[in-house]
Order: C-alpha cells, then sequence, then structure tokens
C-alpha cells in the first residue's frame, strides 16, 4: 500500500510572511528560502506547485470535522491560470486565494460567474459576522486547492 508513496519537503508559507508572499510569490529565490514541511505524498503527483500555508481565525470551522482550525497546516496544490475562462468545479472543496491587494484567504467557492470572471466566497462558520463576498479573478495572482490538513495542534 505505501509502495506509491514517498516523503518531500514542501515550502511553508509562515503567517508571519503573508505579506511577503504577496510580493515574493513569483521569485523562485524567495519560493526556496522558505522553511520547509515533509509530506508523504501520492508519487503519481508533481510536488512543484504545492504549498503549505497556516490557517489563521477561525471563518472556516463550523464545527465539524471537515473544518479548518486556526494554526492547522494545510497542504494545498496550485491550480492553472485557466481559472479565469474555464468553470471552477463547484462541491465541498476549500481553496487559497491570493488577492493582488487584499492578501490570502482560504474559503470555499459557492459560485463562479465565468462571463464575468466573477467567484463568490463563503466562510463555513455559520455565526453572522461571516458574509460571502465576491472576487474579481483578475485580481486574483494564484489560487490554489486545499489537498489536505498536514498539521494541527492539539487542544
Amino acid at each position: 500500500l505505501l509502495t506509491n508513496m514517498h516523503c518531500v519537503e514542501v515550502p511553508i508559507v509562515p503567517a508571519y510572511a503573508y505579506a511577503s508572499y504577496l510580493h515574493g510569490y513569483d521569485d523562485t529565490e524567495y519560493i526556496d528560502s522558505l522553511p520547509t514541511m515533509p509530506v508523504i505524498i501520492d508519487r503519481k503527483y508533481d510536488i512543484n506547485g504545492f504549498l503549505i500555508f497556516e490557517v489563521k481565525g477561525d471563518s472556516m470551522n463550523d464545527g465539524t470535522n471537515r473544518a479548518l482550525l486556526d494554526g492547522d497546516k494545510i497542504l494545498v496544490r496550485e491550480l492553472s491560470n485557466d481559472y479565469c475562462q474555464n468553470k471552477i468545479k463547484i462541491d465541498e472543496s476549500f481553496f487559497v486565494i491570493i488577492h493582488r491587494t487584499d492578501g490570502i484567504v482560504v474559503k470555499q467557492i459557492v459560485d463562479h460567474k465565468v462571463n464575468e470572471g466573477i467567484i463568490r466566497c463563503h466562510s463555513i462558520n455559520p455565526s453572522p459576522k461571516y458574509h460571502d463576498f465576491d472576487v474579481d479573478l483578475r485580481e486574483v495572482t494564484r489560487m490554489f486547492k486545499v489537498a489536505a490538513i498536514v498539521s494541527r495542534k492539539f487542544k
């Protein structure tokens, strides 16, 4: 069963570097300078395009086993830039969205208006303080799909 698995080092985008990441995301030297974390993955995946982000806040915590908790480290896989032209599969997946001016968010995408280039982002926390919001894909520099939670602190 484990014959198709192997351990790889994946760069971690640390919480304190979120602002730096916005300006350095295409800089190979910056990515290479990030700390890494070993992760077991299936050999069928090319490790290029994978990063690890740390979740901040409770907007993606609905109290269920699919929740992302504050401090979770999540393994994400970069999507190709054709998400602007092709409909994003709307399902239960979570996405890390790098916005040109608004920073980095992890959200569920609940609607994609391809013709307008707009996605609707949703927090799964049912608190009334979290509202759905629209993002113009022309302002998105990169988008990642959450593949796994790779580290969770015991609380």
